[in-house]
């Protein structure tokens, strides 16, 4: 299965405290954002690219966002379960903002595992995956009883680990000097 019939979400609804401002709204590489740096990278790769975020009016350009239909509650849970909701594809890919050397590559290696498992994620970040649809009633089911643990979903799904070599790939920018080490690896 190729990419190009799957869409991407990349997720962006995150409060960022370690980062101490929101990491989504931060210049990057040669664009505005970090965020418009995912947008751009992935946008032509996928069969759409959309963004998960709790306000939508966050940003000031135009894309196809999908807000967490629990304002309230800050999880990965609320926010799987609402791109769930939201879209009618039965798989779906997810990136975290916050993980900028992430390669296409790495996507087409998950798509190879997915029609066998409800998710494949690499080892070293659950918010880089390929995640089915039909996931769904657990997340429902989750959000109920007020569990928000990824840890917790893979216990009741059939998730797949996939061991990359280059763990630098999924770093992630969750504090300021990785942020700044981040732009003086990227043009």
């Amino acid at each position: 299965m190729s990419c190009k019939n799957i869409p991407l979400v990349i997720f962006a609804g995150g409060k960022s405290k370690r980062m101490g401002k929101n990491k989504a709204l931060l210049p990057f590489s040669s664009s505005p954002t970090l965020i418009e740096f995912q947008l751009q990278r992935f946008s032509g790769s996928f069969q759409k690219v959309y963004i998960s975020t709790k306000d939508k009016n966050i940003f000031d350009f135009e894309a196809d966002f999908i807000e967490d239909l629990y304002k309230d509650i800050s999880s990965p849970i609320v926010a799987l379960y609402s791109v769930m909701k939201s879209l009618d594809e039965k798989k779906i890919a997810i990136l975290s903002v916050d993980t900028p050397f992430v390669s296409y590559n790495i996507y087409e290696k998950l798509l190879d595992y997915i029609d066998n498992h409800q998710a494949v994620i690499p080892d070293y970040h659950p918010l880089c995956g390929v995640y089915k649809r039909d996931i769904l009633p657990t997340l429902e089911e989750m959000i109920k009883k007020d569990k928000h643990s990824l840890k917790e979903l893979f216990e009741k799904i059939e998730v797949k680990k996939i061991t990359f070599y280059d763990e630098k790939e999924f770093e992630n920018l969750n504090f300021f000097d990785e942020y700044e080490r981040a732009l003086k690896i990227l043009p």
